[in-house]
């Protein structure tokens, strides 16, 4: 019944924040943002969890970078729209939020179908990545 809330609470001391953006479709996403002590790292995570499953690395890289760790569309508070779940309607999707969000080039981390989805980042927005690691 509360095994969120250690996570919670180590997300708080990390200076974590949860957040939700609506793009303009009326799709929402769900994202985590950490304080600003660097060059912006968008981490987007695998299949069957969600942004909070980062917790054991995002103290850490926080130190480093100004972390935004999104929700897949289906996981998550990220909306859950049959549609959108391709790495091009995704993809296209976080090229939004890149720009509007970040607003500005960003390293991408992906782990699994966020490695995927990363890699297509990279190939079909290349203005607005600075760097991968999958």
């Amino acid at each position: 019944m509360n095994y969120d809330k250690k996570t919670q609470k180590k997300l708080e001391r990390a200076g974590f924040v949860e957040k939700q953006v609506t793009i303009n479709d009326g799709t929402i996403i769900n994202y985590g943002e950490g304080p600003n002590n660097g060059i912006p790292l968008l981490l987007i995570h695998g299949q069957m969890v969600s942004w909070k499953d980062y917790i054991t690395v995002l103290p850490r890289l926080s130190k480093h970078y100004h972390i935004y760790a999104v929700d897949c569309h289906g996981h998550g508070k990220t909306s859950k729209q049959k549609e959108k779940y391709s790495a091009e309607k995704m993809g296209k999707d976080f090229i939004w939020f890149i720009e509007n969000i970040i607003e500005k080039p960003t390293v991408i981390s992906g782990h699994s179908s966020g490695g995927l989805l990363t890699a297509w980042l990279a190939a079909n927005s290349p203005e607005n990545v600075l760097g991968i690691v999958i």
